[in-house]
């Protein structure tokens, strides 16, 4: 079992509504990963428009989860691919207490639109290490 401190706060500059509090270990599907303290998220994005239908992201268990799905989606790790990452999204937010049928709703939105965000953040990525 996770269990992720994150600390609820008002929107940054960046959009940013949660960070951890210590350094988290994630293990998921047989990997693990360290989320360092002070990572900040949006928590889990989800328009305002449908906040009532699915949870808002300020939601604790919402923004635990959203916080270990952006950590992978902004890092992209070699042993992680979107599918996986999409996965442990809908895992944890189930195993934080989000209900089912919400946590469904998260998963098959981030599966829709999440490329985007993946496809930004792996030219960012590729961007930075070209300029080292």
């Amino acid at each position: 079992m996770n269990n992720i401190t994150v600390t609820l706060h008002r929107e940054d500059q960046r959009g940013n509504v949660a960070d951890t509090t210590f350094p988290n270990r994630v293990v998921f599907g047989g990997k693990s990963f360290l989320i360092p303290r002070h990572f900040r998220s949006d928590g889990a994005s989800v328009p305002r428009l449908f906040w009532r239908v699915v949870f808002p992201p300020t939601a604790p268990e919402a923004a635990a989860a959203g916080i270990c799905h952006d950590f992978i989606y902004r890092t992209q790790p070699a042993d992680w691919t979107r599918s996986e990452a999409d996965r442990m999204l809908l895992a944890l937010l189930i195993e934080f207490g989000t209900p089912i049928r919400s946590a469904l709703m998260a998963y098959c939105a981030v599966r829709a639109f999440g490329w985007i965000a993946w496809l930004d953040n792996g030219v960012r990525l590729m961007t930075e290490a070209a300029e080292k």
